[in-house]
């Protein structure tokens, strides 16, 4: 296992020393402080986004339009829900780094 944008593994004593973090459920049902405007905060009530919670797991377009995304088409505005199964990077010529990934969508892998 490598840490975060590391080149090489951990070693096991250097996994064991790692400090532990896990998430705040707290934070999830803190309310939702929307700021700006009161257009922007009418916007969040309409959509019922009172709790941090509610608003990380919104998904702007409905399911019930939902499609593969081979189905999609150019152009096309879409949200989709994908996993995540891999990141890593790349060195490009006078570009830095261009990052893969490789997803799935419940109907098979794609990579980049």
């Amino acid at each position: 296992m490598r840490a975060f944008a590391a080149d090489s593994d951990l070693s096991r004593e250097e996994m064991l020393e790692a400090p532990v973090r896990w998430p705040n459920p707290a934070a999830w049902t803190a309310p939702l402080e929307v700021p700006g405007t009161k257009k922007a905060q009418a916007a969040a009530e309409q959509l019922g986004l009172d709790t941090v919670g509610a608003l990380l797991e919104h998904l702007p377009r409905g399911r019930q339009t939902a499609r593969t995304v081979a189905a999609l088409v150019p152009g096309e505005t879409a949200s989709v829900i994908v996993e995540v199964r891999s990141i890593r990077s790349r060195p490009v010529r006078r570009r830095g780094m261009r990052p893969g990934w490789r997803r799935s969508t419940g109907r098979g892998r794609a990579s980049h």
